[in-house]
């Protein structure tokens, strides 16, 4: 037995026999005298390959038509069930033709036929229409013969009823005129045939075992599902599709319940007899509740639906490709998974390019992946006691648990148009950004798993909030991990608590990220206050927000205080890259993009930073004065710094006159290179010391010392110390330094010659020649 053939391979957006080199289904001839033969009858049809199978069939109300097709002995016709029995009431004898050579104008068309070869007179024709017709009057004109075409009511066809590069039904109606069929005629001709072969099914299930489980029964949509009455003795279903075959991914099963569920939930089905459903799907995505996906709709309810299966049942969602637009925020269900079908490639950089090309009207329905985008007005308001842009935040999606969630592979995008329907780049005053939406994600769980998502938007606050909010509980959002996401308008990991008490958020592990500012894609609109990172506990003390491990993450934006730190300890990045631009003439964009510290940083670590510019990790070390920080420097200064509370050691290669040295120096000072203690190659090769740009000894390559003022200091063979371990150097007064045994000893010019007896400003004897 076969099902009625679906209409998307009849009618809806194909040529007549296809064009193979588009990818469209080929329409053939035999498909369409099939649809052909249920359109014209009053009344669907079943359709089998036998008599024999026929008569296996009860007839009954909605099955009293069948079609033998297929068969080798004159079994081949129409058949009507005759009270106990199916009799045979016709030939397959209806005709069908092709309109080809077609020409003419919208309303004028001229066509030559070439019939199927089949007996009796021709009394159907497809086409493919040149144009969309206008309103008064389409006529046509099929071997010079000239017809005006009807709608199937026998009326005239309205404007756009014949759609250019599509194809087209016509057939003969019972008092002679030429009618036209379309997709809303189709489809409920299609529909009934479909329901038609549905019931047959179930005849032939029930006549064989009362009891029969019925696994094959087969609906191409839900809006099929609905409109069948399904007998008692069928208990599952399966779905090929939601609002067409396909478009669910893997086919899935529906279970009839005993009795009508209380509360009925949308994931509770219900067939045109009654009977209730359950859908029994593993990883539903949103279109299984009703989502569309294609932007155009609000799919608000259905994604809300979506959660809630999730909350309800505890299992795992999925995903399928799609646009969901939304008009209102979500708070997502404790201990949520969702496990999405990708994400697209949206982000502050490129400027524009890729999917973020799609943010146009009339486009935004083609953006690739599973994309959650937000337009009208937040419904969720967190307040927290902090006083500043952290005060008051409206995000799009809510995470207000410590149980664990996993979000992964999708994208939670600020509605906006980065191009106008003319195609031109918007400003910031025609971008139509849904400013309502201040965060992307807003969370504050334990180990949660943050993967492949994609957070765009010009958020006033930030991209993704990971936060330690809680006024009752005080949650400690510890050990989350983020691992492969773009996140535009960047990460916040901050605490909203004064007390002690609220010294959790700890150990967030950061993996393989790309933390972007909130770049506007006409750089001169970016908002200057939030950074690609940012980190503070807003606490008494400095500390508390600590542990948090940054390896192999990109951070760009445009905004010169690119990273904040406050308020943390042990805050590490390892193999991670900076890319810094300015925009010129830009307060806030224009000078050279760094990170930012403060004295409540009690330690940090930057190794292996890939930078295209210094970041003043000078300045840096001296807003953090009194924490420790060790740091691989990039610019013109490479090399490793260690910086405890306000003590800077430096060693590494300065590209200017410095060259390779060690630099003691403070803080405050770090960036200077007169101050502090700088130990160097000399001019000419040697070893050379400097205190704050003063000489302190030159030792040149050829083994003469220089002091104070470049004197030379006379030379002296080992024989001349008791101790071989003994140095020299001359003081600014001219004197001369000993260290004999580990004692530094101090003698002036004139307390010494170079052959008598060496004395101390004491008068203390520390050496005579022999």
């Amino acid at each position: 037995m076969t099902l009625a053939y679906d209409l998307d391979i009849i009618l809806r957006d194909h040529k007549v026999l296809g064009d193979p080199g588009s990818g469209a289904h080929a329409v053939v001839l035999s498909q369409l005298r099939q649809y052909l033969k249920w359109a014209e009858r009053a009344g669907p049809a079943i359709v089998v390959g036998s008599l024999a199978e026929l008569n296996g069939i009860v007839g009954g109300e909605g099955a009293l038509r069948a079609e033998v097709r297929g068969a080798a002995n004159g079994e081949n016709g129409y058949y009507r069930w005759d009270g106990g029995r199916w009799t045979k009431v016709a030939g397959l004898d209806v005709s069908f033709g092709q309109l080809t050579n077609m020409s003419g104008t919208p309303n004028e068309i001229s066509a030559a036929l070439v019939a199927s070869g089949e007996r009796g007179t021709v009394v159907a024709f497809v086409g493919t229409a040149l144009y969309n017709n206008e309103g008064g009057g389409t006529f046509i004109a099929i071997d010079g013969v000239r017809e005006e075409i009807l709608t199937a009511a026998g009326d005239p066809l309205p404007e756009n009823q014949l759609i250019a590069d599509q194809a087209f039904l016509l057939m003969r109606a019972p008092d002679g005129t030429l009618r036209c069929y379309f997709a809303g005629d189709a489809a409920t001709a299609a529909a009934q045939a479909a329901q038609s072969a549905v019931q047959a099914q179930i005849a032939r299930q029930a006549a064989e075992s009362a009891t029969a489980s019925l696994t094959a029964l087969q609906f191409t949509s839900r809006a099929v599902f609905e409109g069948t009455t399904i007998l008692p003795g069928v208990v599952t279903v399966e779905m090929l599709g939601i609002f067409q075959r396909g478009d669910c991914g893997h086919p899935f099963r529906l279970t009839r319940l005993d009795s009508a569920p209380d509360p009925v939930e949308p994931w509770h089905w219900q067939s045109a007899d009654g009977g209730y459903w359950l859908m029994a799907k593993p990883f539903p995505s949103p279109r299984e509740f009703g989502a569309r996906g294609n932007y155009a709709s609000d799919d608000t309810a259905s994604v809300r639906a979506w959660l809630r299966y999730g909350e309800i049942t505890g299992l795992p969602l999925g995903g399928y490709p799609g646009v969901y637009r939304c008009t209102e925020s979500f708070e997502l269900p404790e201990g949520i998974q969702i496990y999405g079908s990708g994400a697209p490639v949206i982000a502050a950089y490129p400027q524009y390019g890729g999917d973020k090309s799609l943010l146009r009207p009339g486009y935004k329905h083609r953006i690739n992946g599973m994309s959650f985008v937000f337009s009208g007005t937040p419904t969720i308001t967190v307040t927290t006691p902090r006083n500043d842009r952290f005060a008051v935040v409206r995000p799009c999606m809510y995470y207000k648990y410590p149980t664990p969630p996993v979000l992964k592979d999708f994208a939670i995008l600020q509605d906006m148009d980065v191009f106008n329907a003319s195609g031109q780049m918007t400003s910031a005053t025609q971008d139509n950004r849904a400013a309502g939406f201040t965060c992307g994600l807003w969370t504050e769980s334990n180990k949660g798993g943050y993967e492949g998502l994609t957070v765009f938007g010009y958020f006033d606050v930030q991209g993704v909030v990971v936060a330690n909010f809680s006024p009752v509980s005080h949650i400690n959002p510890d050990y989350n991990g983020f691992r492969f996401n773009r996140i535009t308008s960047g990460l916040a990991v901050i605490s909203t608590h004064d007390g002690s008490s609220s010294e959790g958020n700890t150990g967030l592990q950061s993996m393989g990220n790309s933390y972007h500012g909130p770049d506007h894609h006409d750089r001169r609109a970016t908002n200057t206050a939030v950074p690609s990172l940012y980190i503070d506990g807003d606490l008494t003390t400095i500390g508390h927000i600590r542990g948090h491990s940054f390896t192999g993450d990109s951070f760009r934006t445009i905004v010169d205080d690119a990273i904040v730190l406050d308020h943390c300890d042990d805050i590490q990045f390892a193999n991670c890259i900076t890319e810094f631009s300015q925009v010129s003439n830009a307060p806030g964009l224009d000078g050279p993009g760094r990170i930012r510290g403060s004295g409540n940083v009690q330690s940090a670590r930057l190794t292996n930073i890939a930078s295209t510019h210094d970041m003043d990790l000078f300045a840096f070390m001296a807003e953090c004065s009194n924490g420790i920080v060790t740091a691989t420097s990039v610019g013109p200064r490479d090399g490793h710094i260690v910086s405890t509370r306000g003590s800077i050691v430096w060693l590494g290669r300065d590209s200017g006159s410095l060259g390779a040295a060690i630099h003691f120096t403070s803080a405050t000072e770090a960036d200077t290179l007169t101050k502090g203690l700088v130990i160097k190659r000399g001019p000419d090769g040697g070893l050379r010391a400097e205190l704050d740009d003063d000489l302190i000894f030159d030792v040149s390559s050829d083994g003469v010392v220089h002091g104070y003022g470049g004197t030379q200091l006379p030379t002296f063979s080992a024989a001349d110390f008791t101790n071989k371990n003994s140095w020299l150097n001359q003081n600014r007064s001219g004197g001369l330094m000993v260290m004999e045994a580990g004692s530094l000893r101090v003698l002036t010019s004139a307390s010494h010659t170079s052959t008598g007896t060496w004395r101390d400003t004491s008068g203390a004897i520390i050496y005579t020649p022999e």
